[in-house]
Formats: structure tokens, C-alpha cells, sequence
């Protein structure tokens, strides 16, 4: 499903070298990304995605090597087949709630925005529990809520990958136990290859494999 292959990368005027010789994910596998913070877990999830490009190596999703495409033809893929869950929300301040969760169909013209697609937000918002917070503003509310819409927004289009960057990291540990097992049932439900990076070794028994991300990295 997933393959990395002699992946190099590397930020501009930075010293942080990030290099992978070899890793893959099955095609609905669960895992859980570990490893100390500065080991490039967050730069893993935006080269898996297509939001960073390695300066060499390949990544391939479905036999599609992502790092070949262009910028739109990579975005369109991203959109179409990627659910991500960002560290720091990435939520549109003007939009709603429920605009916020429907926003990939607002922004791209292959996903078909309907009364069924609206049903299924509302559902999802129902089940983290901001059913009655549909047309609030992101400003309006919690830093816990604010993640929990965008778990939402990332199960929205019922994407085949779905990767997360600390997706319970400002969440109680009630809410924190819902949001995972939300993620977890919707991935085994749809089977859909998830991939959780977090710092939070008490939901690690969730995930089928862990991977310690500070082993593979040179």
C-alpha cells in the first residue's frame, strides 16, 4: 500500500538531515509512529503526503509514486485519497464548524459535494460530540473541540490513508480514548491505512504494529 524507499530530505539553511533506507505499511494496517521530538516524525507525515518532496527516493501509495507527480496533479491525489489530521488543526477561522469539515469539497473539483456528504459530517460531528456546535467558529471554541473537527474534516471524504500528527494531544484522556477509537473502528470499518504519530504511549496497544521512527532514521 505504502512504500518509502531510500528517502533523503532535507530543509533549507538547516542542519537536519532526514534519511530512510526502507519502510512500508499494508493496505489497511493500523500503526502507531513513535520517537523523540526532533527525529523528523512531523517532516514523515508531510513527505508520506506529498506536502514535502524528498530530494531523493520515492514514496508510493497504491503503486503511485507521489514524489513524480506535479504540484496540482499531487494535491488532487492528496485530496482524493489522503485524510490528515495536523498538529496544529489548520482550521479556516471565517468557516464554520460544519464548513470547516466539508471544506476538501468546497476546494476540489473531483470530490462531489451532496445531501449524502452533509449527512455524513453531521454524523461524524455527532460522534466526537460537537453535534451542537455545527455553526460556531473555530475561535469559539476549545483547543480539544478544535482537534475534534479536524478528525472530522479528515474522515470526510472516507480517504483510503489517513495520517495523523499527535491527533489526541489536547484532549483529556476521556476524549482522548473516544478520538481513538473513532479513528481506529472507522479504519477497520473502511479499511483504510492508518498511520498516528504521537508521543502518547498509553494508546499504543490500539495499533496492530508501532514503529519507532528513531531506529529507521540516519
Amino acid at each position: 500500500m505504502i512504500h518509502c524507499k531510500d528517502i533523503s530530505f532535507k530543509y533549507p539553511k538547516s542542519d537536519f538531515i532526514f534519511q530512510l533506507a526502507d519502510l512500508n505499511f499494508e493496505s489497511s494496517q493500523q500503526t502507531a509512529v513513535i520517537g523523540p521530538s526532533g527525529c523528523g516524525k512531523t517532516t514523515f507525515i508531510h513527505l508520506l503526503s506529498g506536502i514535502l518532496l524528498p530530494e531523493s527516493g520515492s514514496i508510493s501509495i497504491d503503486n503511485v509514486i507521489i514524489n513524480q507527480y506535479k504540484n496540482n496533479e499531487r494535491r488532487d491525489f492528496r485530496i482524493a485519497t489522503i485524510g490528515l489530521i495536523f498538529q496544529e488543526f489548520e482550521l479556516l477561522e471565517y468557516l464554520s464548524v460544519l464548513d470547516n469539515i466539508l471544506l476538501p469539497y468546497r476546494i476540489n473539483s473531483i470530490l462531489q459535494l451532496d445531501e449524502t456528504v452533509k449527512q455524513r459530517a453531521k454524523d461524524l460531528a455527532d460522534r466526537v460530540g460537537l453535534s451542537n456546535k455545527l455553526n460556531r467558529y473555530p475561535k469559539q471554541l476549545s483547543q480539544g473541540e478544535r482537534q475534534r473537527v479536524a478528525v472530522c474534516r479528515a474522515l470526510i471524504t472516507q480517504p483510503k490513508v489517513l495520517l495523523c500528527d499527535e491527533p489526541t494531544a489536547n484532549l483529556d484522556p476521556e476524549n482522548r480514548d473516544n478520538i481513538i477509537n473513532i479513528l481506529t473502528q472507522y479504519c477497520k470499518v473502511q479499511k483504510t491505512t492508518l498511520i498516528v504519530v504521537t508521543h502518547d504511549h498509553d494508546i499504543l496497544n490500539k495499533f496492530e504494529q508501532v514503529v519507532n521512527l528513531k531506529s529507521l532514521i540516519s
